[in-house]
């Protein structure tokens, strides 16, 4: 796999949210779905900006592409984790074990983002290049 799927990953999210908000507008009150969706939008920017980052004109020692990959990962998971919240709120008694799933899963791409952010110390960045 490599670097360039980042780039086609983030933008399948900014062209998802950039929908969104064409069909839904521009909400008027800022509360946890928009909370949702302003972190996966910025989780696609980090995502195209990580596959991109050798065509950028950012030196490579000083701000390494798997930090914004890694930055993506905690965006995404800070989206899912304000969409569990968002679900766990609501009133159906199911919503809330699915919300609370939601929640939990969250934190695993956290996670994963911090692993990547440190550049890999458990999980294998070669993969990558």
């Amino acid at each position: 796999m490599r670097r360039y799927w980042f780039a086609v990953l983030g933008s399948a999210f900014l062209v998802a949210q950039v929908a969104l908000l064409f069909v839904i507008g521009v909400p008027e009150s800022f509360d946890w779905p928009v909370a949702s969706l302003l972190a996966y939008g910025l989780a696609g920017a980090a995502f195209v900006v990580a596959g991109v980052h050798r065509w950028l004109p950012l030196p490579a020692d000083s701000v390494p592409w798997y930090w914004f990959a890694g930055g993506g990962d905690i965006l995404l998971g800070l989206g899912m984790l304000a969409s569990g919240v968002s679900t766990t709120l609501s009133d159906d008694s199911g919503s809330l074990l699915f919300g609370i799933l939601i929640a939990l899963g969250s934190l695993v791409l956290v996670f994963i983002g911090i692993d990547y952010a440190r550049g890999g110390v458990h999980l294998d960045l070669s993969t990558f290049e």
